[in-house]
């Protein structure tokens, strides 16, 4: 399952299972400045088989201040929700 979610610059944020590791990714795509040019990917997140946090199975949600929400299967009974915070500075982490 895919989950698709645009913000308001139009950033692509998406959840998809499978990757390099197995389980699934988090990731945007930024538009390109120009028009025909390509979007930009960036893997936000790595959910990783061997850590047991197996796969995204849930929407993504834009929460306030710009945090990602999304849900995962894996983590023991029921799941789990998960959060990716904007960072604090400009190309930060």
């Amino acid at each position: 399952m895919a989950s698709l979610v645009f913000n308001s610059a139009g950033t692509l944020y998406g959840t998809i299972r499978g990757g390099p590791t197995g389980a699934g990714t988090f990731f945007q795509l930024v538009p390109p400045s120009t028009t025909g040019g390509a979007w930009t990917e960036t893997v936000l997140y790595a959910f990783d088989l061997q850590a047991g946090n197996n796969s995204p199975d849930g929407a993504v949600l834009i929460g306030p201040g710009g945090t990602l929400y999304t849900t995962a299967q894996g983590f023991g009974p029921g799941g789990r929700v998960g959060a990716l915070k904007p960072p604090a500075t400009s190309g930060g982490t």
